[in-house]
């Protein structure tokens, strides 16, 4: 089991801690997800470029990789650049979300 710190931004992180978002959709080639593994979701201000300092823990009940199997993105075919993804099944692990 590992533990990924991950930035979220604010609706999704509300999402979330609401218990409305289920899953987490993230590139995989700079890290390697697991079922079990935990995530600490700290929530993101992209406008104020910082954390908030509100952060969640959820556990990875199930992974799919590459789904697709991946996302192609790029302006032009020559410019093409293809990311693998991972697709995560979440759920809180019950603790107290921590505010600023």
């Amino acid at each position: 089991m590992i533990r990924h710190k991950l930035k979220v931004w604010h609706d999704a992180f509300v999402d979330v801690i609401e218990e409305r978002k289920r899953c987490e959709v993230r590139r995989c080639d700079d890290r390697t997800f697991a079922v079990g593994d935990e995530l600490e979701l700290c929530e993101y201000d992209p406008d104020a470029q910082k954390e908030t300092g509100r952060v969640t823990l959820v556990l990875v009940t199930h992974l799919i990789r590459q789904a697709g199997p991946t996302i192609i993105c790029g302006v032009s075919a020559q410019q093409i650049d293809v990311l693998p993804i991972a697709v995560m099944s979440i759920i809180p692990i019950p603790w107290s979300i921590s505010k600023p």
